[in-house]
């Protein structure tokens, strides 16, 4: 026996039976929003995010493998893009960087990304790697362009790729100082012998103007003048800071990601629901750490020794570039008042009025190494010293 068709039902249960449907659609709509509530509070109430993360463990402590050696962080004239002409080695520049080029082949304008070394063919290219460093070059082939080239990602420039186009051999793998990855040759587009070098933000994904200290290593195969990031520095930066892939906030209340981190490279400020990976963390950790040491070379201006110079990136890192810029710290040190700014690090303990512990260790850390001697660097142990906060 079927069920009536609702046409044939009497006017009364017609209204009896849409009462009912209606009543259970109201009934559904209503459940699906109290189940609904809990993912709405979550991604709308940040005191609510940050307690699922905790309480669940979405927000996670994970040990990231970090890299050997030192990050090659150019400095002055090495930091700049060669120009039109310039001698590189035996070599000169026969294209610089130019967003506006007339383009050699085709007579259009369109921009040059690179810089072009005027190399013979068959001459070595070399990978930019520090001692104890490694390289992984990769290798592909694009024809009408860059014909034959390589991809490189050193451990001790972590922060940028580097490209090396029209290359007549290239060889993948995992390179060390002083090798040979391929030579110069004439494929794709070009007007003759040479190399394209350029240089790629990893973390934005932009080509920058390549900076001459690579370009030299690359041709040259001899490593630049740096003003290094020492792992040992690196390492008690993530410690200090601690480590989450998901966005949280910091005692103040300011959204914070990855190894501390309150924005991005691009300037967004860190948003709460953002996530990143370890890479990503990793890559915004030495980004970070670049603008800390650069605001410390650019702001000082008496001569600093290996020791004050770790110690004020690591507190240029923690406080920001600014507050570095305006603080009595940096006058006392620039008017040669060495004492007098090692004292100031005592007064950086406060977040938002209110004196934290883990703030009182680190300004302690920056301290002790500020004072001590670059010969007795050794003999500074942060980790004892942890304790000792740690005790009172």
């Amino acid at each position: 026996m079927y069920p009536p068709n609702f046409a044939e039902l009497s006017p009364d249960m017609q209204w009896r039976v849409w009462s009912s449907q209606r009543r259970m659609k109201v009934l559904r709509e209503f459940a699906w929003g109290l189940l609904s509530l809990p993912a709405i509070a979550y991604l709308t109430i940040p005191v609510v995010h940050n307690w699922v993360d905790v309480r669940f463990g979405a927000t996670r402590t994970v040990e990231v493998a970090t890299q050997s050696g030192t990050v090659a962080e150019l400095d002055g004239p090495e930091a700049e893009t060669p120009v039109d002409k310039e001698t590189i080695g035996e070599f000169g520049v026969t294209s610089p960087y130019d967003l506006e080029r007339t383009h050699p082949v085709y007579g259009e304008v369109q921009p040059h990304y690179g810089v072009d070394v005027g190399t013979p063919i068959g001459t070595p290219v070399y990978v930019p790697v520090i001692a104890d460093d490694t390289a992984e070059v990769t290798c592909d082939y694009q024809a009408g362009g860059a014909g034959n080239f390589a991809r490189i990602k050193s451990q001790s420039i972590p922060d940028y790729e580097l490209q090396v186009l029209h290359l007549d051999s290239c060889t993948p793998g995992i390179y060390s100082p002083g090798d040979i990855f391929g030579k110069t040759g004439q494929t794709g587009i070009g007007n003759g012998p040479h190399v394209d070098i350029r240089q790629k933000d990893i973390l934005t994904g932009n080509y920058i103007p390549p900076q001459r200290g690579y370009v030299s290593w690359i041709v040259t195969s001899k490593p630049p003048a740096t003003k290094a990031v020492p792992k040992d520095l690196k390492t008690r930066v993530m410690e200090s800071e601690g480590f989450s892939l998901a966005a949280y906030l910091d005692p103040v209340g300011v959204p914070t990601i990855g190894y501390g981190a309150t924005s991005y490279p691009n300037g967004k400020a860190v948003q709460m629901g953002d996530v990143i990976t370890e890479k990503e963390a990793e890559e915004l950790l030495n980004w970070h750490i670049g603008q800390a040491s650069g605001a410390v070379d650019e702001f000082v201006q008496v001569p600093l020794n290996e020791n004050e110079r770790e110690a004020l990136i690591d507190f240029t890192y923690n406080v920001g570039r600014e507050q570095l810029r305006h603080s009595d710290l940096l006058d006392k040190l620039n008017d040669g008042d060495k004492q007098g700014a090692a004292a100031q690090f005592d007064r950086w303990v406060h977040a938002d009025g209110v004196k934290l512990p883990g703030l009182v260790t680190r300004r302690a850390e920056n301290k002790q190494q500020f004072l001590t001697p670059p010969d007795s660097k050794s003999g500074t142990d942060f980790d004892q010293l942890r304790r000792q906060n740690l005790d009172k």
